[in-house]
């Protein structure tokens, strides 16, 4: 069963979150929706959907999902705030039994405007930071506009070989202390793209030491560290999650994808990484260990049957000095057959894919 965006977004309105939809450039769109600040859809010019959607939308019980107390996945890409340790876990003595998503962050009370193929959704709100006993208040605007092909500026023999399908926004996120915090209290925009299995998540990497293993039970058949990539597997399988450092990244990472109708997919994130700037999001074991500025994530379907891109801006407030931070990053989509796919790959990833890895 398939859902049309107007259908969810009556569906989503009934509920009390509103939407926008953006045209893509070539045809496609972009699905914006209040809750959690997200892009809920992103639709190729097929009518391809490049984001995890949960199957409650597509099985016609939308409203049972929406309708259920607690936090919802709805999937998309949506905008958190971290660390994780200080916000979602209420007693570090028991972390998973007391780890609670916000509701100032998901859904929040966002606001949407949207006009001039611009998208926009605003919150003020306070949050508790458990470990340091305080609140924090702030400011959240995040605008949506579709992005240009990335190669539309290449020589044009060279984009007309490019032959795939393709849609992309970039979105510019803006977060601010509204009073002065505590000293520790400090936070930062955490974003996170939700991705349907199988696939393998591709982060790119300037030197061969590993990530971090933030659960402690990814093995080989889960990642592995090739000259100059990172290569994480999503298959809803287990649960896994890694971290990479802003000192070894590029501030691109990407998901690659082969689909039932044999096509194959990259999504491709690009952000700016700052080494010089602090990274809070630290695994739940070992908190002082900071840095991490890209991550990956696999759910073992609790949740559904998706994995995670995810990524940090800077964090502010406490002892940064910084009262705050506007974040740019562009998430691209294409689609099309597996030599292209590899081609854009090595292209905006730095990297070989090798022929016999996909």
């Amino acid at each position: 069963m398939t859902i049309t965006n107007g259908d969810l977004a009556k569906l989503l309105k009934r509920h009390g979150h509103a939407s926008a939809e953006l045209p893509g450039v070539d045809g496609g769109s972009v699905l914006v929706c209040a809750a959690g600040a997200r892009v809920l859809r992103l639709t190729g010019p097929s009518g391809h959907d490049f984001l995890w959607l949960n199957n409650a939308f597509l099985e016609g019980k939308g409203d049972d999902l929406l309708g259920t107390p607690g936090w919802r996945n709805l999937g998309g890409d949506r905008t958190f705030i971290g660390p994780e340790p200080d916000y979602y876990i209420r007693d570090f003595g028991d972390p998973w039994g007391s780890f609670v998503v916000p509701r100032e962050i998901d859904p929040g009370s966002y606001a949407v405007r949207a006009d001039d193929g611009q998208a926009t959704m605003s919150s003020r709100f306070s949050l508790t930071n458990y470990r340091a006993g305080a609140t924090a208040e702030v400011e959240v605007v995040k605008s949506i506009t579709v992005a240009g092909d990335p190669f539309h500026q290449a020589a044009t023999d060279d984009r007309r070989s490019l032959d795939v399908e393709y849609v992309g926004y970039e979105q510019v996120t803006t977060i601010a202390r509204l009073s002065a915090p505590a000293p520790k209290v400090r936070l930062g925009l955490w974003h996170l793209t939700q991705v349907r299995a199988a696939g393998d998540i591709l982060i790119p990497v300037t030197d061969d030491s590993p990530p971090r293993d933030y659960l402690s039970n990814t093995g080989p058949d889960k990642f592995t560290v090739e000259p100059g990539l990172v290569r994480f597997r999503v298959d809803a399988a287990s649960m896994q999650k890694i971290g990479v450092k802003a000192c070894s990244s590029i501030g691109r990472m990407g998901y690659l994808k082969q689909e039932a109708d044999g096509a194959w997919t990259l999504l491709v994130r690009n952000c700016l990484v700052n080494p010089s700037a602090v990274y809070l999001d630290p695994p739940w074991g070992d908190l002082d260990d900071l840095g991490y500025c890209l991550q990956a994530y696999n759910d073992d379907s609790a949740l559904g049957d998706f994995g995670e891109m995810e990524y940090h801006s800077p964090a502010i407030g406490g002892d940064t000095g910084l009262p705050l931070c506007t974040d740019i990053s562009q998430l691209w989509a294409f689609r099309g057959e597996e030599g292209m796919i590899r081609r854009i790959a090595k292209r905006l990833l730095a990297v070989e894919i090798r022929k016999e890895n996909l």
